[in-house]
């Protein structure tokens, strides 16, 4: 496990091995297991298993509670977070996965994030690199070649998607508006930063790559912050029980009743609304017939 302030990351080992398959369908509730029968391929059950065991696992830890008296909610973006004995719990977490690795970021409150990504040539790079970056990054993406221009790329985007995971938007939200920090750009491990819309906040944002993947988790400072953004000096960025519970609230009216099922219809309007932001910042820059074939194969997931 990886410490980072008040964060912890936990490496999840996704290759396939049968027995820790078996033993991770154990700790799943029944609607994780339905939703694990409904994926079609191998590789995304056996990592939804993992992912979600060795959440399970590590929550049930934290909080001293029966696998069986842990269930999940979501935010109205489609952020999870915990319940025990169906009362939000304390505790804050984020997972992301990619090919054989997973993460898992918890701390005891506060705001976080983390996304992981293997670093693979994509037929639709051209259409994110337009899509996730911004214009000196884009500058700085294109001049390279080969390996180097898919390590900046993945590096780029893994921490713009730690912060927007962090900050709890979802995919809606157009990561071209902000740049990550020269400084991280040029090959610190660790920066502050804030949204240009709410400077009041600050975050940490950390570099977690290796040379198996690009990774990052970001989460909320709790260093003092500007008041003028409304955000009191010493803020530790608490999300009080009445604030998830609202949330659960908006959840519910916001997804069909429907356990699992309503979580993958959210992840699927995220990418809906992600791949909407794409076409509009093709459209506006005038290059759609040449991007029309990669923007294709990112409708279809591919």
């Amino acid at each position: 496990m990886t410490k980072t302030g008040t964060v912890t990351v936990a490496h999840v080992d996704l290759t396939p091995l049968t027995a820790r398959e078996t033993e991770a369908r154990r700790w799943l509730d029944e609607p994780e297991r339905e939703r694990w029968g409904r994926y079609l391929k191998d590789g995304p059950r056996r990592r939804f298993a993992l992912c979600r065991a060795a959440l399970r696992a590590i929550l049930c830890g934290r909080l001293g509670c029966r696998n069986e008296h842990l269930t999940f909610g979501a935010s109205r973006h489609g952020k999870p977070f915990a319940r025990v004995r169906g009362e939000p719990a304390p505790v804050s977490f984020n997972v992301s996965h990619s090919g054989e690795h997973g993460l898992i970021a918890f701390a005891p409150d506060g705001r976080l994030g983390v996304d992981v990504e293997e670093r693979v040539a994509r037929r639709d790079l051209d259409v994110l690199i337009e899509a996730v970056l911004g214009p000196d990054e884009q500058a700085e993406v294109r001049s390279a070649e080969g390996r180097r221009k898919i390590h900046l790329f993945f590096g780029l985007w893994t921490a713009k998607e730690a912060l927007i995971k962090a900050q709890g938007q979802g995919l809606a939200f157009d990561m071209s508006r902000f740049e990550i920090p020269l400084a991280m750009r040029r090959g610190a491990k660790t920066s502050p930063f804030r949204f240009p819309e709410a400077p009041g906040i600050r975050w940490c944002l950390v570099d977690l790559s290796d040379e198996r993947f690009a990774a990052a988790v970001a989460y909320e400072s709790r260093d003092s912050v500007d008041g003028e953004s409304g955000t009191l000096a010493g803020d530790t960025g608490r999300r009080p029980r009445s604030t998830l519970a609202q949330e659960e609230v908006l959840h519910r009216k916001h997804v069909e009743s429907g356990g699992e099922k309503g979580l993958d219809r959210v992840a699927r309007g995220a990418r809906d609304r992600f791949v909407e932001v794409v076409e509009r910042r093709v459209q506006k820059r005038g290059n759609a017939g040449q991007l029309a074939k990669p923007l294709e194969q990112l409708k279809q997931g591919r």
